[in-house]
């Protein structure tokens, strides 16, 4: 058994790493959801939604480093307008991290807070959630687009 066929190749890998994040930013809206909602007296969601988020940005630096692999095995001619989609594709992937930890600062103040306090930094975790879950949403959308439509990343 030939143990190299369960490697990904380098445009795999990103479709693999890419996924995570999209999956998380979706996970993560209804966690911090319930986190804000769910009264109890330890703050056991909240740290658990804190975790939620520092693992997406990991996950996004991980799918921006497979993502620079992949584009630099992208062959075939492709218009300028092409080139175009895959530096906004990844500008705007580059930025996710930023919203995960973001995010997960927002849910991490919103512990340590009390009364009212705590009660805006948790409306304020939940818009970052909306936001951070909007922003990948768009940046897997542009990446679907490329992949999908236009056949970056696909073997000929």
């Amino acid at each position: 058994m030939d143990l190299t066929q369960f490697i990904p190749s380098t445009q795999e890998a990103h479709a693999i790493a890419a996924h995570l994040p999209v999956a998380l930013s979706a996970l993560g809206v209804v966690a911090v959801l319930a986190a804000v909602t769910i009264r109890t007296q330890r703050d056991t969601l909240r740290w658990a939604v804190v975790g939620l988020y520092v693992l997406l940005a990991a996950s996004a630096y991980i799918s921006v480093e497979t993502g620079e692999n992949a584009r630099q095995e992208i062959s075939g001619a492709i218009s300028p307008a092409i080139w175009e989609m895959i530096d906004r594709h990844e500008r705007l992937a580059e930025r996710v991290w930023m919203f995960g930890l973001g995010t997960a600062i927002v849910m991490a103040v919103s512990i340590a807070a009390s009364g009212g306090s705590r009660t805006s930094m948790s409306l304020v975790a939940l818009l970052a959630s909306l936001v951070t879950a909007g922003w990948v949403g768009y940046t897997g959308h542009e990446g679907g687009t490329l992949v999908y439509h236009y056949g970056i990343g696909i073997p000929p």
